[in-house]
């Protein structure tokens, strides 16, 4: 009588193995280990697990990416890499970051107004350890801090300007941002444009929060805060030296908006902070943050 022919569970186990390992869908693998004792042995391996933790950090934030220093770091841990895994999953979900972590990332700066194709307008942005940050286009330097969240999200103050949101992108990449600017942490990967072309869209996406005029936030040199239309927020950019004026007729517009710009909340509408006119001269340094 003829033998049966061999079965995949009757494979020997380093052959089983090496078919288990040529599966690259963690969601085929669980699956597959669910199905019998000898599956479940066979997927549950380091020998599956590994490749699949390098293929799916490739995908994510350099400092994730499975290079020997930190494929040694890990394996000192002493977890198996399934464990690794679940652990970076949830990681990744994680949408509260520590002053510590926040302090050893390097952002890119981005203003708003600016638009998706323009580059940031710095690759070097940091949250200092000693509570102050560096690296502003402008050479600004001010303090900051962690708010508390109350249950809601986590914000970051900016010194006298509207609090920036934390969150993160599918990249796990921190991504910062108020009213006025986006800071990316996509700059610690080093590419020579800050956060990646194909990051843009999601970048701006998440963290489109628009006002119902259509305008910006703009804090004022005495602290307050108004809403400025993004045409005339440009316009007071421009008057400030932030942005080059077109021409004479945009630069005119400018300055006809800078002088009214401390009087720009005196309308009827109350969802906005009164601003402080005690400073009209423009050399309150603060207000491009």
């Amino acid at each position: 009588m003829a033998e049966a022919p061999p079965t995949l569970l009757t494979l020997p186990s380093d052959l089983l193995l090496c078919i288990c390992r040529c599966v690259d869908s963690v969601a085929t693998v669980a699956a597959a280990a669910q199905t019998c004792s000898t599956l479940g042995e066979a997927c549950s391996s380091d020998g599956v697990w590994e490749p699949l933790c390098a293929r799916r950090w490739a995908t994510k934030a350099r400092r994730f990416h499975l290079t020997p220093a930190r494929r040694s770091e890990l394996l000192a841990e002493g977890l198996s890499w399934r464990e690794q895994f679940r652990r970076h999953e949830l990681d990744g979900r994680r949408d509260r970051i520590t002053a510590e972590e926040l302090a050893s990332l390097i952002f890119d700066f981005r203003f708003r107004f600016q638009g998706p194709m323009t580059g940031p307008a710095s690759t070097d942005f940091r949250f200092g350890a000693d509570g102050h940050v560096s690296g502003h286009p402008n050479g600004l330097t001010y303090e900051w801090r962690l708010l508390a969240t109350d249950g809601g999200q986590q914000r970051v103050q900016l010194g006298r300007f509207p609090p920036a949101c934390v969150s993160r992108l599918s990249t796990w990449h921190w991504v910062v941002a108020n009213p006025n600017v986006m800071l990316s942490s996509a700059a610690e990967d080093g590419h020579p444009h800050g956060t990646p072309p194909e990051l843009l869209g999601e970048l701006f996406d998440a963290t489109r929060s628009p006002h119902p005029r259509g305008g910006t936030a703009v804090t004022t040199p005495g602290g307050g805060m108004v809403m400025l239309p993004m045409d005339d927020y440009e316009q007071l950019m421009r008057r400030m030296g932030l942005m080059r004026p077109g021409d004479a007729a945009a630069d005119a517009a400018a300055a006809a908006t800078y002088n009214s710009y401390n009087n720009y909340n005196n309308g009827d509408d109350d969802d906005d902070d009164e601003s402080d006119d005690d400073d009209e001269s423009g050399e309150g340094d603060d207000d491009d943050v």
